[in-house]
């Protein structure tokens, strides 16, 4: 099997990964590599190593990491194996346009304070969508 070695793993800007499928990506690691789909070019498919000799650095993107939190927690064993995580963590007040964040911005705030606790300040990128008139 032709593994892509990738420093950087981000994790992920297609869909809400740390929310909604963690399960998955523990799945994933104990398998030691993922399939991923080129968003081009639907029948191009590398097969990227989730190694921690060849990962650096795992980029999490979410609005909300609760889900991330738990397992991490339940798996850290395997998580401390890679260096470095980094956290591209999205927090807007409630609105009309996200109806569907299904946790308040008072936990929301919480699990930041926790991933600072846990990673440092420095691991951590504050992200905000732009307001719409």
């Amino acid at each position: 099997m032709n593994l892509t070695k990738s420093p950087i793993i981000s994790c992920s800007r297609r869909t809400d990964i740390p929310a909604f499928l963690m399960d998955w990506v523990v799945e994933r690691i104990k398998l030691g590599y993922v399939d991923v789909t080129n968003p081009f070019n639907r029948n191009q498919i590398a097969k990227v190593s989730l190694k921690p000799d060849d990962v650096k650095c795992w980029v999490w993107w979410s609005k909300n990491f609760e889900k991330w939190i738990e397992v991490f927690n339940q798996n850290k064993s395997i998580f401390k194996l890679y260096k470095g995580h980094y956290f591209q963590f999205t927090i807007n007040a409630p609105s009309e346009l996200e109806k569907n964040i299904r946790v308040s911005l008072e936990d929301r705030l919480k699990q930041l304070e926790w991933l600072i606790k846990e990673f440092g300040l420095f691991a951590i990128n504050y992200r905000f969508d732009p307001i719409i008139f």
